[in-house]
């Protein structure tokens, strides 16, 4: 599960980072009279933010892992300390 949770993290980071260096370095393109479309709005914005929505759904990912970790770890612990004392344990 650390492995999981530490590609995730890696991966979300990189497609962040990728849409900035993207987004800083595409020149602007002209006006067209397509673009008053609501449609085309919206098609445009989703399209052009793909790796920062995809790179923060696996940071969410990460991090819900992260919890996930923290749990099992708090359980086990738990565990350890009810079978103290306990025979056979």
């Amino acid at each position: 599960m650390r492995a999981r949770r530490t590609v995730f993290f890696i991966l979300g980071i990189l497609l962040i980072v990728l849409n900035i260096l993207v987004e800083l370095t595409m020149p602007p393109h002209p006006y067209s009279a397509a673009e008053d479309n609501a449609a085309y709005k919206t098609g445009a914005f989703i399209g052009g933010n793909l790796f920062i929505i995809i790179g923060l759904i696996l940071l969410f990912i990460a991090y819900r892992t992260h919890r996930k970790l923290i749990k099992i770890k708090e359980d086990d612990l738990k565990n350890s300390i009810d079978s103290i004392g306990k025979p056979g344990g």
